[in-house]
């Protein structure tokens, strides 16, 4: 028999845990088995991340023509998304940089738990020193590299064991509204403090997981685990 995953806990946990619906919270931290869900909203982004990936892994500033002009396996208006992104990219980051092979997707965690999800991109330069790239797609957020952005604290929180309190430069672009924000932060002063967010926004995830009660909403019609809710009976 295999072990159970550890509780998953996500960057939208983090962010939503007093909105989301406490059923739908409590069955995603257990890693519940849902629907299938569909993946169209997350291939364009899904494939500038993978051409991104691809683009660096030697020593470079990227080019157009070091990405997959042809997207075949994308409509044409997602193709035309892509395109956008593509010259946005190369356009804001002219950094030769290097890939860094990564467990892309989970940081276990102590106590069981798990951090899920897409964190941006790890890089090192030239000489050596660590980058994050965070990639978006037309973003109603502005971008924002700052420590006060939970998604930037993810992503130091995701590589906090190839980060070893290192100095990081931090880039948020939206390659759809062509916008950049980058920052160097000091991640040695800036642990502690994540560390104590984190443990902040897991306790309220935990206390509304304590009456996982199901509330109905706009979000209902995308919830994977809408079969058998109560919301809806």
């Amino acid at each position: 028999m295999s072990e159970e995953p550890p509780a998953k806990v996500t960057l939208g946990h983090l962010v939503r845990a007093e909105r989301i619906c406490a059923r739908r919270l409590r069955k995603e931290h257990d890693n519940a088995r849902s629907n299938f869900g569909g993946t169209a909203r997350w291939k364009v982004g899904n494939r500038v991340t993978e051409e991104v990936r691809l683009a660096h892994t030697d020593l470079c500033a990227p080019g157009i023509d070091r990405f997959d002009g042809t997207a075949a396996d994308l409509t044409a208006e997602q193709q035309h998304v892509f395109a956008l992104a593509v010259r946005w990219y190369v356009t804001l980051f002219e950094r030769a940089v290097r890939v860094v092979d990564e467990d892309a997707w989970g940081t276990d965690l102590p106590g069981d738990l798990r951090l899920v999800g897409p964190a941006g991109l790890a890089f090192t330069g030239s000489d050596g020193r660590p980058e994050i790239r965070i990639l978006r797609l037309g973003s109603r957020v502005p971008a924002a590299a700052s420590s006060d952005s939970p998604a930037v604290r993810f992503a130091l929180l995701r590589r906090t064991d190839w980060l070893r309190d290192r100095e990081v430069r931090v880039a948020v672009a939206d390659l759809v509204h062509g916008t950049l924000a980058e920052e160097v932060l000091e991640t040695g002063a800036l642990m502690p403090e994540l560390w104590a967010w984190l443990d902040d926004r897991i306790a309220v995830i935990r206390e509304r997981m304590a009456a996982p009660r199901p509330t109905a909403g706009v979000e209902c019609a995308w919830c994977p685990y809408i079969a058998g809710c109560e919301a809806h009976a």
